[in-house]
């Protein structure tokens, strides 16, 4: 039922933000920043995406790819390449700038309230964001999954998970490089892409000769 609601959305034009609304919307988004980018993406997904139609679907899948192969925080580039898609270079840029307050003010009073909370509720507060970061990132890449079953088979999924689980695991530094497990995998699956559409065209062609 969800998945025809987004649908139906996907298919209307696209809308824009005043920029009063993508203040609110950066705001947001940088306020509950626990956990870095990746666990940020589902929220912008429903906010930008799901709920206002400011952007596609196809787009969005692009900026989680291309912000998780270059350096920098994710949910940055993601909020500046909406922001300047939205207002241009000028006015995208400030709104990515104002995305940062709130990680700053955050920090300062993290900085001075420290000094006068015993430990171990830090350790129990960051426990706490911990447990429902990877509760948001296991939802997201299910979410993930489900989309893009039709471009990549279930196997090819699962080979992938364990390669980049084993490489992370046991290969020391500095051998183990983000670049290196990257390349390895992009170019597995281009291997894979090759062969089934070269097994595809194969029997396409065996069915041409047969009907002649």
């Amino acid at each position: 039922m969800n998945s025809d609601i987004d649908n139906n959305k996907q298919n209307k034009p696209l809308s824009k933000p005043s920029f009063w609304q993508a203040f609110l919307f950066v705001l947001k988004i940088t306020f509950i920043g626990f956990g870095g980018g990746n666990a940020l993406m589902p929220i912008i997904e429903k906010e930008a995406i799901i709920k206002n139609n400011w952007a596609s679907k196809k787009e969005f899948e692009k900026v989680i790819i291309v912000t998780n192969m270059i350096p920098g925080a994710s949910v940055i580039q993601a909020i500046s390449f909406l922001c300047i898609k939205w207002f241009g270079p000028l006015k995208g840029s400030i709104l990515t700038l104002i995305s940062v307050l709130p990680h700053l003010f955050f920090a300062l009073l993290l900085f001075v309230f420290s000094r006068y909370i015993p430990k171990k509720y830090l350790y129990i507060f960051a426990l706490a964001i911990i447990c429902v970061v990877i509760a948001i990132l296991i939802n997201f890449t299910i979410s993930f999954l489900k989309t893009s079953h039709k471009t990549l088979k279930l196997p090819l999924w699962i080979f992938l998970f364990i390669f980049s689980s084993l490489f992370s695991l046991f290969v020391p530094a500095p051998i183990n490089v983000s670049i290196l497990n990257i390349s390895i995998v992009i170019s597995g699956t281009l291997l894979y892409q090759l062969i089934v559409y070269l097994k595809q065209k194969k029997a396409l062609n065996k069915n041409k000769g047969g009907k002649k």
